[in-house]
């Protein structure tokens, strides 16, 4: 007995609404463009030199989200991908050994909701630029 074609229409829709929704593995949705070119910025200024751009920073490949190895240590990038494209909404960056001034190039990242600096040797203070961004945790 095979399912009825509205079980297999509600089952369709239901993937496809999820793929887009929460970004699943097997989305060809990418990173917009000047989201990369701002992290590449960001990982220059503040010397983090492991990120990967030969991957994609939304692909769940490469290291954009690494396991604690340390407790206490974090480098996590997450993204939000709908049906067209994906956004960086989350960084976390935690006990990196980052030096540097704090990067206004943050800003760029308009979807950015979630930033965690702490325990780095970041200097100076919060930028002006960082005034349009819709930080909800920093």
């Amino acid at each position: 007995m095979g399912a009825s074609p509205e079980l297999l229409l509600l089952t369709f829709i239901f993937i496809a609404t999820a793929t887009a929704t929460f970004g699943f593995a097997g989305t060809s949705n990418k990173l917009h463009t000047e989201e990369v070119r701002a992290l590449k910025q960001i990982g220059r200024q503040l010397g983090k030199r492991d990120w990967n751009f030969e991957e994609d920073p939304c692909s769940g490949k490469g290291n954009w989200i690494v396991k604690e190895a340390i407790k206490g240590h974090e480098s996590n990038l997450t993204c939000h991908c709908s049906s067209s494209s994906c956004h960086v909404v989350s960084i976390q960056l935690k006990a990196q050994n980052l030096t540097g001034i704090i990067p206004p190039d943050f800003s760029k990242l308009r979807y950015l909701k979630l930033l965690d600096l702490s325990r780095n040797c970041l200097t100076g203070s919060i930028p002006p630029q960082w005034a349009a961004m819709k930080l909800e945790e920093l």
